[in-house]
This record gives structure tokens, sequence and C-alpha cells, in this order.
């Protein structure tokens, strides 16, 4: 299993990928699965800003060259890649 965790706002979104599901949590909640192998996929949820007003989340995960990465949007802004870039 890899996982990638991040804080944001002071709460905890939690990322999973097992060889036949991907997983988005916040603060231990599970919010979306995808069950089935794929090369890409697209987990949905939603996070309280400061304003306890709900944002939306959206991941990505997929391979680049040859590895596996995970992108994290809130209110379509990125806020998390795995991917280094030089």
């Amino acid at each position: 299993m890899k996982y990638w965790e991040i804080t944001h706002h002071m709460q905890t979104i939690r990322v999973e990928n097992r060889w036949n599901s991907e997983r988005l949590y916040v603060n231990g909640e599970l919010q979306d699965e995808r069950m089935g192998v794929r090369s890409e996929s697209r987990l949905y949820g939603r996070i309280y800003n400061q304003n306890q007003e709900v944002e939306p989340i959206k991941v990505s995960i997929g391979t680049y060259v040859f590895r596996l990465h995970c992108l994290v949007f809130i209110n379509d802004r990125l806020v998390f890649s795995s991917v280094e870039h030089s």
C-alpha cells in the first residue's frame, strides 16, 4: 500500500492506494473509494475552511514516468503534488 498524508488548515487529508482500490480520508472519515485496478483514478471529498465553509477536494492518482503519484486540489487549487519537478 502507498499513501500520502497532508495537513490543510489543521485537518488531515490521507489518500491511500492499494492494488485493488483507492481511498480518500479527511480527519479519519472515509469520503470516497474507488474499487478495481486502473492506471488513473479520481477521488472526491470535502473539507471545511477556517470560516467553516465547505470546500471541495479532488484527488488525482496516476502514473508518471513509471511511478505512482498523487495530486490534491482544494477548491480547484493545487495544494499537494508528489511529482518532483526539476
